[in-house]
C-alpha cells in the first residue's frame, strides 16, 4: 500500500541515514556525495565568464534557480530509485556487467571532460568526489537499463496495431504535388506581350525578369519563385502554372499583380509515405509507449512491494503517477 513507500522518520532509522529501502540504509553523506558529483560534472562545462553565476546555482545560494532542498530530494529520488533497482535486479537473479560499468565511466568522462581525466580530477578534488562516486551513478543508471531490457521482454507489436496508428492518419502522409516558376510581371497587357514576343525570339527570360519585372518579392530573385502548391500561389496563377507543361512559356494572362508571363521550371510530383514506408517507425512509437507504460506499473507495483523510509528534511514533496 502508498503508506509502505513513504514512512517519514518512523524510528528505524540511523542517525546518518537519509532514507531507507526495505531496511537498506541511504546516507546522508551519500546524498551529498551524489549532489556534489552533479555540481563538479556541470562546473566541466563552465566558462569562467559563467563560474560564479553556476557554482552559486550549483550551491543553492540565495537568488539562484536551484535551492538546496531541491538538490537534496532529486539526489534522494535517484538514489532510492536506484536501490529498489537494484533489489529488484537482485531478486530477479539479474546483474549489472562490470564492463558495462566501466563502459559507462568512460562514456562520462568524454562527455563531460573530453576524456581528459587530468581535469576530472581537478574537477572531482575541488567538489569532494571521487571515482567511486563517478561509479555509483553509472551503476545506478545501468539498473534502470536492465530493468527496463527486463520489463520490455514481453512487448510486440502487431501489423494490426500499426495499421490501426496509420490509417487514421494516412492523410499526414500525403504531399501535393509542388511547382517552380519564374514568371514577369508587367503592369499591362500590351508590354506583357511585348516581353511575350521578346523571349520567343530568344531573350533571356531571367534577366528580363530581375530588370523588368515589377512584382517585388520575386524581381531579386529573377522572377523564380519557390516550389508551392496550387493554393499557394495566387489563383489565377495556380491555376496556370499548373495546367502548363514544363519549360514551356504561357501567354500573358491577368492576376492580382497585373500582367504575367510564367514559365514552369521545377515539378515535384505528389507522392505519399505509404503504411510499408512508415511501418518501422510506428512500430518503434508504438513500442516504446508501451514499455513506458510497463515501466510505470513496475514503479506502481514497487510502491507496495518495497517499504521506504525518509529521514525528516529528505522526503519528497509528493507522489505522481
Amino acid at each position: 500500500m502508498l503508506a509502505g513507500w513513504l514512512l517519514p522518520g518512523c524510528g528505524g532509522l540511523s542517525e546518518d541515514a537519509a532514507a531507507s529501502v526495505n531496511g537498506v540504509e541511504i546516507t546522508k553523506d551519500e546524498v551529498e556525495r551524489r549532489i556534489a558529483l552533479g555540481r563538479a560534472l556541470i562546473s566541466s562545462h563552465i566558462t569562467s565568464d559563467w563560474e560564479d553565476y553556476f557554482e552559486g546555482v550549483a550551491s543553492g545560494a540565495q537568488g539562484t534557480t536551484i535551492p538546496d532542498e531541491f538538490l537534496r530530494q532529486e539526489a534522494v529520488r535517484q538514489l532510492v530509485a536506484e536501490e529498489i533497482d537494484r533489489q529488484e535486479l537482485a531478486d530477479r537473479g539479474l546483474a549489472v556487467d562490470e564492463a558495462e560499468a566501466a563502459a559507462g565511466e568512460e562514456e562520462l568522462i568524454e562527455d563531460y571532460f573530453f576524456g581528459d581525466e587530468q581535469k576530472m580530477e581537478e574537477e572531482f578534488s575541488r567538489w569532494g568526489v571521487t571515482r567511486d562516486d563517478l561509479r555509483s551513478q553509472v551503476l545506478g543508471e545501468l539498473y534502470r537499463q536492465a530493468i527496463t531490457e527486463a520489463v520490455s521482454t514481453g512487448i510486440t507489436v502487431s501489423d494490426d496495431d500499426i495499421r490501426a496508428r496509420y490509417e487514421p492518419v494516412a492523410d499526414e502522409f500525403v504531399y501535393p504535388e509542388k511547382r517552380q516558376i519564374r514568371q514577369v510581371v508587367s503592369a499591362d497587357q500590351g508590354t506583357a506581350q511585348a516581353i511575350a514576343a521578346r523571349i520567343d525570339s530568344g531573350e533571356n527570360m531571367t534577366v528580363i525578369a530581375r530588370e523588368e519585372s515589377i512584382d517585388p518579392k520575386t524581381a531579386p530573385q529573377a522572377g523564380r519563385t519557390g516550389l508551392l502548391t496550387r493554393e499557394q500561389f495566387p489563383l489565377a496563377v495556380g491555376d496556370m502554372a499548373f495546367s502548363l507543361p514544363l519549360n514551356q512559356l504561357s501567354a500573358p494572362f491577368q492576376s492580382d499583380l497585373g500582367w504575367y508571363l510564367i514559365r514552369v521550371e521545377v515539378i515535384n510530383p505528389e507522392s505519399n509515405r505509404t503504411l510499408e514506408e512508415v511501418r518501422e517507425e510506428f512500430a518503434e512509437a508504438i513500442r516504446l509507449e508501451r514499455l513506458d507504460q510497463e515501466l510505470s506499473r513496475y514503479d506502481r507495483e514497487n510502491r507496495e512491494k518495497y517499504t521506504v523510509e525518509y529521514a525528516p528534511g529528505y522526503e519528497p514533496t509528493k507522489i505522481t503517477g
